[in-house]
C-alpha cells in the first residue's frame, strides 16, 4: 500500500500507520481503527467514519489495482540536540524532522 503523507503540525498527536494487504491500521493517541479496502474497485473514496479522536485518512484511491491512501503526517516541535548526542546523530534526527514537514510518498 502506498501512502501520501500530508504534513500537519500538531505536537500533541501520537500516531502510527501500518498495512496488512489492503487493510490500513491507524493508531491515534492510543485509539486504533482499521480501514479495509479489500475488493475496492478502481476509483477514489473519502469521508471515512472512524472512532479515532482525529481521523487522518483523507482519501483512498485505487488505479490498476494499486491502492494509495492520503493521510495526515503529523509532526511536532523541532528537535534539540542533547548534551551527550553526537552532531552526526542530531543531524540525522533533524533531517528526519525536516522531511516530516514535506508531502511525501511512502510504502506502508
Amino acid at each position: 500500500m502506498k501512502a501520501i503523507l500530508t504534513p500537519q503540525n500538531n505536537p500533541n498527536v501520537d500516531h502510527s500507520y501500518r498495512a496488512e494487504g489492503d487493510v490500513l491500521h491507524i493508531t491515534v493517541n492510543g485509539v486504533e481503527d482499521s480501514f479495509d479496502f479489500t475488493g475496492m474497485p478502481d476509483g477514489a473514496a473519502s469521508g471515512f467514519d472512524s472512532d479515532l479522536p482525529i481521523n487522518p485518512l483523507i482519501q483512498a484511491s485505487k488505479a490498476d489495482g494499486v491502492l494509495t491512501v492520503t493521510l495526515l503526517g503529523w509532526y511536532g516541535y523541532a528537535p534539540e540536540q542533547g548534551q551527550e548526542e553526537s552532531d552526526e546523530d542530531f543531524q540525522e534526527r533533524l533531517a528526519e524532522y525536516e522531511l516530516s514537514k514535506t508531502e511525501r510518498e511512502v510504502t506502508l
